[in-house]
């Protein structure tokens, strides 16, 4: 080596791109050196203004070196340092076998070793092994001059050149020592970056490189090296290349997809009114959510590896054959995409039958599409490029699998709004399924089809539209005046020609769950309807909407409250045991006469209609209840009873009915008295009423014969009796005439006609009407009444005159007491009693016989309901009037008297 330390590499630089020939005595001619001087002036600045003159012709022509003439081949020379930024010092020189170790200096200072002093013997470790300091001097960096060349290829020759040039030098001078075989692009990359350029000469002259490297010790160490002799001369040889491509096959294994999610939920993300598992109504809104990749990706592709073979042949001098001087081979693997895809959503459907048209379309919104480049691998001029496919920024290599891409938001495949149709039916877990068409936003190779479409699986809908019926009835409060049957418990009891209320609600309580319970169902509804088993009017009066018993019909939707007054009309069928339906109709049933139905609410899914029943008795009544006339010569100014005691013809006399008189008496009822077992009876009840007012019941007795008699028991021998002819003066002669037609149409078992019943009503015969103890009024003292009512309303269509005519019905009766009655507190017995006089006691008297009549309606022989005049005022007397009072007699006063 030239230095005891360890070695660095030194390269044979050349700025130059021109070649002067190389003289085959290797002798270098003072022309030459003229070349040269002129070629380095015109590219240093150091040997501008130069001539030949000042280097030393000798050392050129032994060397073919430029070396200034001033210290050249002395024994100690003064020059600048490369490696320690430029310093001076003064280097011992050595004369070796008639060789100087340092021939000088160049121009700019730099020490020059003989390029043919001897070298020492190489001792230490490879050079490929070295640690190599870069040269960062920008006048004598080889790397930084080779950079400066703007032509590629040019400067890929140079770089090519200088290498060989290193690697002829350092095997020239270091022998073994130099590992050539170990020597990687990447240290062949340093050694460039580190050589230090010393003398440079024109391409092939000898050129001196120095390196510098760092020992084991941590110091710095500096070599150099010169071109060998004869480098550049002609050889005969010649190359021969052989390439060779071989590929297999990358087969990824499959990349599964994340779980796809399709959900229908209730309303909007977050408030889900219902949980559409369990139950959610028809018409109610619906919101679709799909959640999958982003995008769908595969790359396929091979692996390849590009051989270059060269050998190097050389013709052997002395026998002319070829020989293999050398070979080289060199492996590029590297990575091609043969087929390759990406696709991005594109739409999605959503397929239900509870949705609208029973599919929906989603479109993405908010949806950045994919970006996709690719680098197809290859090999070109040295170099291997592994192909890769970049998805969204994110690279991804051949033979690998393309990772599941990120889950698009929930936000991308999201529709709501979207309304169950409204007659989707009730039924359990309606599937739902669904796709999304994935577009091809990128393709590379043949047979890769535009979209591709994945299946979606989603929640099923459970459709429950709830409707409930909770109706409620107002009750009919019976009076103290009114006595009818009692009905058993949740039955109602209504009277004809009166309104009842129905307060038909839209809420109440339904299945426990969400969405549901008690709440008000309206929305849900499309019709509530009502059915009466008898006919009513819609409204308080004949004036409202008739509707026909056993049809169904609306409740008013726009009800005040939801409640609507009913109207039972004289006609409606009287029965103890009707029936008021109800129902409730969903928005989505088909069939109104469907017989799936539920109690109170449908909770049940498989019935659509809510529905309830209530019980009705529906009576008949005593419309009204009058005194047609007393015929005591008074005018009376009210005859409605109760008939308190009058005011006679002397101012300051107050006076009852004078006994003897008869009461003539009519009553008015609505029921279906139509037959000859109808009838009314009359109970009457006896009271003494004093001038204070004091009531006591007594037993009234009458005077004949010489003999007292009690005429409220059933012994007694008065007949009361009666005919319509004595009530003509109040009877309208129509009812006659009505009266004889309804009961020749009736068909009775008499067969009378329509003659035979009017000779009968208007004749002369008296009907006996029993005794003062209990009056019977039969048919032959009834007359139908209800034109007075057909003239007054606009009949309906559906009833038939008859019946309208027969829906009232007057009752007329005669009620007297005997000119000789008197009375006695109940009870009074008269055993024991001698000298009775009807003048005094026990008799009472200065006071008024009080009759309260309880009407009892019976209906084909059997009780229907009794009546009570009302109590209403009192009078002149200080009485309160109590319920059934009906008139009063003066016990003073008596028929057989004058009256005044």
């Amino acid at each position: 080596m030239r230095k005891k330390y360890h070695v660095i590499l030194l390269i044979a630089v050349v700025l130059l791109s021109f070649a002067i020939p190389v003289r085959a005595d290797s002798r270098y001619s003072r022309e030459d050196m003229e070349k040269t001087l002129q070629i380095f002036s015109e590219n240093n600045s150091h040997y501008k203004g130069k001539g030949i003159d000042e280097f030393s012709l000798s050392i050129w022509e032994r060397h073919g070196l430029l070396i200034v003439k001033e210290g050249a081949e002395q024994s100690a020379i003064r020059h600048q340092t490369i490696s320690e930024k430029g310093e001076w010092r003064v280097s011992k020189n050595k004369y070796v076998n008639g060789q100087w170790r340092y021939l000088g200096t160049t121009p700019e200072g730099y020490l020059v070793e003989n390029p043919d002093y001897p070298a020492d013997a190489y001792r230490g470790r490879p050079f490929s092994q070295f640690h190599w300091l870069e040269n960062d001097n920008e006048r004598t960096s080889l790397w930084k001059k080779l950079s400066k060349f703007s032509d590629e290829e040019e400067r890929e020759r140079l770089r090519t050149y200088y290498l060989d040039l290193i690697k002829a030098s350092f095997q020239a001078e270091y022998g073994a020592g130099f590992d050539e075989a170990n020597f990687t692009p990447e240290i062949e990359e340093n050694m460039l970056k580190a050589a230090i350029l010393v003398y440079p000469m024109a391409e092939g002259r000898r050129t001196l490189i120095s390196f510098r490297n760092l020992g084991r010790d941590g110091k710095e160490y500096e070599v150099t090296a010169s071109m060998p002799r004869g480098w550049l001369e002609k050889k005969e040889e010649k190359t021969e290349k052989t390439i060779v491509e071989t590929k297999t096959p990358l087969i990824p294994q499959a990349t599964d997809m994340h779980s796809k999610t399709l959900r229908l939920a209730s309303g909007k993300p977050g408030e889900e009114v219902f949980d559409v598992l369990q139950g959610i109504p028809a018409s109610e809104p619906l919101y679709a959510n799909i959640i999958v990749d982003q995008y769908i990706a595969s790359i396929q592709g091979e692996r390849r590896v590009h051989t270059e073979t060269e050998t190097h042949w050389q013709k052997n001098k002395k026998t002319g054959v070829w020989e293999i001087a050398s070979t080289q081979t060199k492996e590029y693997p590297y990575t091609v995409i043969t087929h390759a895809y990406v696709y991005e959503i594109a739409s999605a459907e959503v397929y239900s039958a509870v949705l609208p048209g029973g599919k929906v379309e989603i479109l993405p919104q908010n949806y950045t599409p994919v970006s996709v480049s690719m680098t197809q691998g290859g090999y070109e001029n040295g170099k291997a490029i592994e192909a890769s496919l970049t998805i969204n920024g994110e690279h991804f290599s051949v033979g690998k699998a393309v990772p599941i891409s990120g889950q698009i938001g929930a936000e991308v495949f999201y529709k709501d709004g979207m309304a169950i149709p409204v007659n989707t039916p009730n039924a359990k877990e309606y599937p739902s399924a669904g796709k999304v068409k994935y577009r091809l936003a990128f393709s590379y190779g043949e047979g890769i089809a535009e979209t591709k479409e994945v299946a979606l699986s989603g929640n099923p809908i459970t459709v429950h539209t709830p409707v409930v019926c909770y109706p409620s009835l107002s009750s009919r409060v019976l009076q103290p005046n009114e006595k009818y049957p009692l009905p058993r418990e949740g039955k109602k009891l209504y009277l004809k020609e009166e309104s009842f209320a129905v307060t038909y609600p839209t809420s109440g309580e339904h299945v426990p769950l969400p969405g549901y319970g008690n709440r008000d169902y309206a929305k849900y509804i499309a019709k509530r309807q009502v059915r009466f088993s008898f006919d009513v009017y819609e409204g308080s009066g004949y004036q409202g909407i008739y509707r026909k018993a056993g049809e169904w019909h609306d409740f008013p939707s726009g009800a005040v409250g939801d409640t609507v007054s009913y109207f039972i009309p004289a006609w409606a069928k009287e029965e103890e045991n009707h029936k008021i339906s109800f129902r409730t109709l969903p928005i989505n049933l088909a069939d109104e006469g469907s017989q799936a139905f539920e109690y109170f609410a449908n909770k049940d899914i498989k019935k659509d209609k809510a529905v309830q029943e209530v019980e009705a008795a529906v009576y008949g009544k005593v419309m009204e209840s009058r005194i047609l006339q007393i015929a005591d010569g008074r005018s009376y100014e009210n005859l409605a009873m109760p008939v308190y005691p009058q005011t006679g013809k002397l101012a300051s006399r107050q006076d009852g009915i004078a006994l003897g008189m008869p009461v003539d008496l009519v009553i008015t009822t609505n029921s279906d008295l139509f037959y000859a077992a109808d009838s009314i009876q009359v109970i009457p009840r006896y009271f003494f009423v004093d001038k204070e007012g004091k009531k006591t019941e007594v037993d009234v007795y009458y005077h004949a014969n010489q003999r007292l008699k009690q005429i409220n028991t059933a012994n007694t021998e008065i007949a009361q009796k009666a005919r319509l002819k004595d009530f003509a003066l109040w009877v309208d002669n129509r009812y006659y005439d009505d009266t004889a037609k309804l009961l020749e149409r009736q068909k009775r078992e008499n067969n009378l006609g329509y003659q035979g019943y009017l000779d009968a009503l208007i004749g002369s015969r008296y009907v006996p009407l029993g005794d003062n103890s209990r009056l019977v009024i039969g048919e032959r003292l009834k007359l139908y009444s209800g034109r007075g009512l057909a003239e007054q309303i606009e009949k309906p269509k559906e009833v038939k005159t008859d019946r309208l005519y027969a829906s009232r019905q007057n009752w007329y009766l005669r009620f007297f007491l005997p000119n000789e009655s008197y009375v006695t507190e109940k009870g009074t017995d008269f055993r024991g009693m001698s000298g009775i006089s009807v003048n005094q006691e026990p008799f009472l008297h200065q006071g008024y016989l009080l009759v309260q009549l309880e009407w009892q309606i019976y209906k084909n022989g059997e009780w229907l309901y009794s009546y009570f005049t009302e109590a209403v005022g009192k009078g002149s007397l200080p009485y309160q009037a109590e319920q059934g009072d009906s008139f009063f007699y003066d016990t003073e006063r008596r028929a057989s008297q004058r009256l005044n």
